[in-house]
Order: C-alpha cells, then structure tokens, then sequence
C-alpha cells in the first residue's frame, strides 16, 4: 500500500542518521586526551582547523606585543605628542594697568617738569599749549592726543608710539624721541631744534614745510615721507631710509646725505651745498674731479 511503503521509508532513513550516545561521548573524550598529551609533555598544541564553510579562510593576526612592565612609551622628538598651534608659544600682551591710562582729560596750558611716566597711554587727551620741560615719557602710547601750539624742552619721548596725533605749531627743543613711531599724524608748522631723533619711525608722514636744524636723525625710516618746503639743515640722515621721500624746494644743506639715494628721491629746486653735490653726482654714477 502507498501509505505502507512511505511510512517504511522515513523509518529507513532515521535508522541511518542515528548515532548512539555512548559512541559520541567517547569520541569527544578520545579528541581532549589526544590535545592533552603534547601539552602535558610540554610542547605546543596546534589549533583546530577552521570549519569549511565555503569561503575563504581568515589569516590569523599577530597578537601586539605587550610592554614590558614599568616600561613608558617613547615618543620620537621630532613627533609632536600635540597638534601644534599658530602663536602657540607667543605670550600674550598683558592688559594695560587702569592707573596708567588716561583718557578724555583736558591737559590745557599744562606744565610738566621733571616727571617721569612709563608706559603710560594717553588717550583723546587735550595736549594743547602745554608745557613740558625734563619731563620723561618712556614706552607711552599717545593716540589720538592734541599738542597744538605745545613746547617741549629737554623732554625724553623715547620708544613711544604716536597714533592720530596732530602736531600744529609744535616746537621740539633739544629732545629725545629715540625709538618712536609716528602712525597716521598731522604735522603742520613743525619745529625741531637739536635733540636726537635717531631711529625714528616716519613713513609716508607729511612734513611740508617742516624745520629741523641740527637734530640727529640717524636711522630714521622718512621712507615716503613728503619734505616738500622743509628746512633739514644740519642733520644727521647718516643710514636713514630715504627711499621715495619727496625733497623738492626742501633746504638740506649741511646735512649728512650720504644714505640718499638721487634716483629714487624727488629733489627738484632743493637747496644743497658743494659737498653734497658731489655725493649726489656720484650716487647718480657720475665722477666727480
């Protein structure tokens, strides 16, 4: 019967598959005592191969090797352990001291004698007809300051920083600005009889008309600068940067123009001496005899 028959068969076909419990057991003990042995003889036991299962065997990876113990990790010196910064290791100016900056105050027809005030900032302050006579101002900042018809004498303006500042009829007498800058300044009517001026930042600075006798004024930087009409007797320009300095109509005699370059200045109607004529020619390439 077809019944019968398909009943006979699954019977048939479990009998096959059947595997008695005893003889599993004893082969799972017989393939541990056979791993057992090599290591109880001390030597190394090989792994189990890895079920197929129709892909690509993994290749094993090599362990790290562990660091030994109270070992620190070296970092090579050319390496940074830190991502680097720009200006990582510029300090940072300090904030200026509020006791030594002074702002919007009227300083009107004021005298200063034999004071001292280092790094000081004055700020809008009004300098005008002011008076100043031994007085020193070293590393101040003066922005934005009025010195209008002011005298100075004998004062010391040394590495200072001058910002917005105008200069009308402002007489310096025998005064020490050695080191300071000039950014964005008025000058008009300026007068500088003797003093050391040496190193002396004024680029691009309009001094037309402007007088300075016997003022020291080596290495100033008057790179740009506009002396048109001006009055530079007697001064030490020994090493100044004159690149573009416009001279024309100026009177420069007595004067060191030794750092003068002719060909890079304007000095149409100037007024030079003998000597300087021969330093001119000769930076114009000419032989002087």
């Amino acid at each position: 019967m077809p019944g019968l028959r398909t009943h006979r068969a699954g019977r048939a076909r479990a009998a096959r598959v059947t595997v008695r419990p005893d003889r599993l057991a004893g082969a799972f003990v017989g393939a541990f005592a056979a791993r057992a042995a090599p290591e109880q003889a001390g030597g190394t036991v090989a792994p189990l191969p890895a079920p197929r299962t129709g892909g690509p065997v993994p290749r094993p990876r090599a362990a790290p090797s562990p660091l030994a113990a109270g070992a620190e990790r070296k970092v090579p010196a050319t390496v940074s352990s830190r991502r680097s910064r720009p200006n990582a290791g510029t300090p940072r100016p300090s904030a200026p001291d509020p006791e030594s900056v002074i702002a919007d105050e009227d300083w009107y027809g004021r005298e200063v004698t034999g004071r001292t005030y280092t790094r000081y900032s004055f700020v809008d302050t009004d300098w005008t007809e002011i008076r100043t006579e031994n007085a020193v101002f070293d590393a101040c900042v003066f922005s934005g300051v009025r010195f209008n018809a002011s005298r100075h004498t004998g004062t010391a303006f040394t590495n200072c920083t001058f910002q917005r500042c105008t200069f009308f009829d402002t007489a310096f007498t025998d005064c020490k600005l050695v080191g300071s800058h000039f950014q964005r300044c008025e000058f008009t009517l300026l007068a500088v009889r003797g003093g050391d001026w040496s190193f002396t930042a004024l680029p691009g600075a309009r001094l037309a008309r402007a007088g300075f006798d016997r003022v020291r004024l080596r290495e100033a930087d008057l790179t740009g600068a506009d002396l048109t009409g001006a009055e530079v007797t007697g001064c030490d320009l020994s090493g100044s940067a004159l690149s573009g300095c416009v001279l024309s109509g100026a009177d420069l005699r007595g004067s060191d123009l030794s750092a003068l370059d002719p060909r890079t200045a304007e000095l149409a109607g100037a007024r030079i001496d003998l000597g300087q004529a021969a330093v001119i020619a000769a930076g114009l390439g000419c032989r002087v005899e």
